[in-house]
């Protein structure tokens, strides 16, 4: 008789089991409407890690662009800041240049009309109103020197 048990064991181990197929894994995004229909997206897959792709580079892109700009937002917040106080100083350099035009004005007033006074002595201290303290100490004809005063 015939060994058929041990004649199938050595057939199949002269065969080699067969290779599962290595098919890619596709990805497909169906959209259901409203009336049934269904509508399918075959590459979703590769729109997908091209978009991500995308993604990462501009995110790259930023990052290394704002590595390199970091200094001038420095340089650029300082000088605005350095322009709002000279904007402030020009602000109070006027002023104090209208003060010191008005005095004039009323000092050649006085130089010219003495006699409408009223017995005020050209070269006294007159503190006006409404001017602030640090313009009451200029007498009647005083200059104001170079340096003097604050800003």
């Amino acid at each position: 008789m015939e060994d058929l048990p041990g004649d199938l064991e050595k057939e199949i181990a002269n065969r080699s089991l067969p290779k599962p197929s290595k098919r890619r894994p596709n990805w497909t995004l169906l959209f259901v409407g409203d009336d049934g229909r269904t509508r399918s997206i075959r590459p979703f897959k590769g729109l997908f890690y091209l978009f991500a792709g995308i993604l990462m580079i501009s995110l790259g892109a930023n990052v290394i662009l704002y590595v390199l700009h970091k200094d001038g937002l420095k340089e650029t917040r300082r000088r605005t800041a350095e322009i709002n106080q000279l904007r402030q100083q020009v602000d109070t350099l006027r002023y104090d240049k209208d003060v010191l035009m008005a005095r004039m004005v009323m000092t050649r007033t006085r130089a010219l009309f003495p006699s409408e006074h009223n017995g005020v002595p050209p070269g006294a201290r007159i503190p006006g109103p409404g001017l602030p303290d640090r313009y009451r100490h200029f007498s009647i004809g005083s200059e104001r020197k170079h340096g003097s005063g604050s800003i």
